[in-house]
């Protein structure tokens, strides 16, 4: 009898641990959702990978259910994860930012640089961040875009924010100028920007933080839609907005097709992908 029952134990715990397995598409977790065009990009930093999906109600219309429809999940059917080029040396990336025209930054902390895509995922180039960020503090700071095309670096740990330019130095080389130093707010953190906006969105124990893209607090409540067709003119892109969840007090981004379906939400602090709530 007892080999009997340690059968039973032992089958269950296997399938506890394959249910939960990191492969599986409720448990995988992304680390950012960008816009390239008519599609989203899905990215797995720790992996070096990273996914494009059509913006349309169609490539995400399965996404209420694993494949054994045990568990909601947020993931497209049938995604296709492909390998993030990398740079020269060291590179491990923990954190990607939107840029123009469908491009994106990659930050990269083993070697403390911003490394700048294009929209097919070419590298084009990389320069080093401030003196001040190196090397780069993962977990304890963060990097956002900033109003005139200046660049906002969080620190948590010191509870401060700067405002750097950056410009073409002697020979080509990048220089960084600091335009502005800013004592933020006690607690903030958990910081998020809108794809293609300058605000950002941040979180002081269950309270929420706004900010344009010069540091200057503005009023939480109200956040429009970023991105939004109506507003860009550029009718064939997906568009997004931010909202604060008061039940879990966290900013969640969610992203629509062109045409203004919600196709998930994006919960930042947790990397985690869901179905919008109306499916």
């Amino acid at each position: 009898m007892f080999p009997a029952v340690l059968a039973v134990c032992l089958g269950a715990f296997l399938a506890t641990a394959c249910a939960a397995r990191p492969g599986s598409p409720s448990s995988v977790e992304i680390d950012a959702v960008l816009p390239a065009q008519a599609s989203w990009t899905l990215f797995r930093l720790g992996g070096l990978r990273y996914a494009r999906v059509p913006a349309t109600a169609q490539a995400w219309a399965d996404t209420g259910a694993s494949a054994d429809g045990s568990a909601r999940s947020g993931m497209p059917p049938g995604i296709r994860w492909l390998a993030i080029p990398s740079p020269e040396g060291a590179f491990r990336p923990v954190q990607a930012l939107s840029a123009a025209r469908g491009y994106f930054y990659l930050l990269d902390g083993a070697s403390s640089r911003l490394c700048l895509y294009d929209s097919a995922a070419g590298l084009i180039s990389t320069f080093p961040l401030p003196e001040r960020f190196t090397p780069f503090a993962s977990g304890r700071a963060a990097v956002f875009r900033g109003a005139d095309g200046t660049f906002v670096f969080a620190d948590y740990a010191a509870g401060e924010a700067f405002l750097y330019s950056d410009r073409e130095g002697v020979e080509g080389a990048r220089a960084w100028m600091l335009r502005a130093r800013t004592k933020m707010p006690v607690g903030w953190r958990d910081c998020t920007q809108p794809p293609g906006g300058e605000e950002i969105y941040c979180r002081s124990g269950g309270s929420a933080l706004r900010f344009d893209g010069a540091l200057n607090r503005i009023p939480a409540h109200a956040a429009r839609p970023a991105g939004d067709p109506a507003l860009t003119g550029a009718s064939e892109a997906p568009s997004s907005r931010l909202f604060w969840d008061a039940a879990t007090r966290e900013w969640v981004l969610e992203g629509w097709s062109a045409d203004k379906t919600p196709l998930f939400h994006f919960h930042p602090a947790r990397r985690r992908l869901e179905p919008p709530a109306s499916r």
